[in-house]
């Protein structure tokens, strides 16, 4: 009867498969009412904590990217803490803690495997900075991170990189902290500037108006 697409890029391809009457486009869904728990008096840490969420594999959201960058950001800012909350194989597991070994972020990290649903809105909530450093590559012209939907519905400030169309629905510096994707150091410059923006409450609230 039809087709649901979750991008332009995609309802563009099935264009000649399927009249424009006969599909619907829905970015992302989220039930906003998953986010209405707090994290909690003593759920802040003396440090800056800086999130990511996601499945293992691919590369398809740029681990390497986003572990590079922190690097960069803790020659200046060593008050900061990296969480990667993650499912995946052993043996991604193993490549991820090799990379953080090699990036020199060992003590600056931490793996939380496992995580149910409440467990990772709460870490959402409690975090100072989300992060993507999705590489600019197909899935990513074709898709839309369903995990955008998440960070943004946590009322977090969110540093993401400019791929697909996600630039068609953030503003740098308004709703998000917007990189140029696969620009190590351009995502090491938004995750330092908004680390010490006094606007980023702000900026976390507008993306979750979106």
């Amino acid at each position: 009867d039809g087709i649901i697409v979750i991008s332009d890029f995609l309802k563009e391809f099935f264009s000649g498969i399927y009249p424009e009457n006969r599909t619907f486009q829905i970015p992302i869904l989220v039930d906003l009412k998953r986010f209405d728990v707090s994290p909690g008096k003593d759920a802040r840490s003396d440090a800056r904590v800086i999130t990511y969420i996601g499945a293992l594999g691919r590369n398809k959201d740029g681990l390497d990217i986003l572990l590079e960058s922190v690097s960069i950001v803790r020659r200046t800012s060593d008050n900061i803490k990296l969480i990667i909350a993650c499912n995946g194989p052993e043996d991604e597991l193993r490549k991820l803690r090799e990379m953080i070994y090699k990036a020199g972020l060992t003590d600056s990290v931490s793996i939380l495997v496992g995580l149910d649903s409440r467990e990772i809105t709460v870490l959402l909530k409690k975090s100072d900075l989300l992060v993507l450093a999705r590489p600019d590559n197909n899935q990513a012209k074709a898709g839309f991170p369903t995990k955008l939907g998440e960070y943004l519905a946590s009322k977090r400030p969110v540093v993401i990189t400019k791929t697909g169309e996600i630039p068609k629905y953030l503003e740098d510096r308004k709703s998000a902290y917007l990189a140029e994707p696969g620009d190590v150091n351009d995502f090491a410059r938004k995750l330092l500037f908004a680390l010490n923006d006094p606007d980023s409450d702000k900026i976390g609230t507008e993306g979750f108006h979106i």
